[in-house]
């Protein structure tokens, strides 16, 4: 997530998640409910963790176990009460019935994950652009304003990878 941003891990690990439940709602196959059970893997698995890391950002630094506990807790409730639920709707309903309506759910969490957790930029927080152009030595034309170059310059691999290391052992020296 510190590389992409945690907005964008966790918008695609969402993608995955309801990709999850489109496979499921249409499957007619064994090797689709495999690749539902993949896509859910992975929304699960990339994202979750996110909202994990919000709650603990939300609260003092003497209170983060507390925190993760709360929301482990609450997870733990939500996983016994909403398998009881769904239980109940696939009793009385067809399976794309219950798929659909746990899609609906679905993107109902990524709305109330945009419109109350999205991490927003902090003043003076740094782009990954802007990291990767902070020790900028090969020079044509651009002075180090690489964005809006001409030129286009391509930075090889090592040398993103030196700028990034260089940022983040600067960054991590000042704390």
């Amino acid at each position: 997530p510190r590389l992409l941003g945690e907005n964008k891990v966790f918008y695609g690990a969402m993608c995955f998640y309801l990709c999850a439940f489109i496979n499921l709602i249409f499957a007619t196959s064994r090797w689709q409910v495999a690749l539902a059970g993949m896509c859910y893997g992975f929304g699960i698995g990339f994202g979750f963790p996110l909202l994990n890391s919000a709650a603990v950002r939300s609260v003092e630094s003497n209170r983060r176990g507390r925190a993760t506990s709360t929301y482990m807790a609450m997870q733990d409730v939500g996983s016994s009460v909403g398998s009881t639920i769904w239980g109940m709707v696939a009793n009385s309903n067809p399976f794309t019935t219950v798929y659909s309506c746990v899609f609906c759910v679905a993107v109902c969490q990524v709305i109330s994950y945009t419109l109350l957790l999205r991490k927003k930029a902090q003043p003076g927080e740094k782009t990954l652009r802007e990291i990767l152009h902070l020790d900028h030595h090969h020079d044509h034309g651009c002075e180090g304003h690489c964005h809006s170059c001409a030129s286009k310059c391509e930075h090889t691999p090592m040398e993103e990878l030196k700028a990034l290391m260089q940022y983040m052992v600067g960054h991590n020296a000042a704390h």
